[in-house]
């Protein structure tokens, strides 16, 4: 099992840099994890995809239907954002020292996956990367540098 931010999720839809990399990720790791947050996160992404016209309105919504038809047929497993979830990004957010940039959604995706015990989170968001020793995980971009 793995885990996988948005950025990485929405690289299964949308041919971009790094897309043969994620995919072939995904097909050496058996399941995909990520958190709920990531379903609306991945919604946002595609449609500044539209937004910015790099798709079309037709394209977007033929990207969510696949999109909603894998998350129906278990293509990705969504752990719950609870409590426990809150209190983890919380302590973590402490130890955060003030020249580490962390956003809300990745701290979700960071604390998400460490009190769900996985121990290695797959990102290229170097943001996300950098702050997720903070969170007990380690961060892992397997998209090669251009």
């Amino acid at each position: 099992m793995i885990y996988l931010d948005t950025c990485y999720i929405v690289k299964c839809y949308l041919v971009e840099n790094g897309t043969a990399e994620v995919r072939e990720l995904l097909a050496d790791s058996g399941d995909a994890v990520s958190s709920t947050h990531a379903r609306i996160e991945f919604l946002a992404a595609v449609h500044r995809q539209f937004r910015e016209s790099q798709i079309t309105n037709s394209e977007l919504n033929a990207i969510i239907d696949v999109f909603e038809r894998d998350c129906s047929n278990g293509v990705w497993k969504w752990l719950e954002l609870g409590e426990s979830i809150m209190t983890h990004a919380t302590k973590a957010m402490r130890a955060v020292p003030n020249n580490v940039f962390i956003r809300a959604g990745d701290a979700m995706h960071l604390a998400c996956a460490a009190a769900n015990g996985i121990v290695e989170v797959f990102s290229n968001d170097r943001h996300l990367l950098k702050a997720a020793e903070y969170f007990g995980v380690r961060g892992t971009n397997v998209i090669s540098a251009l």
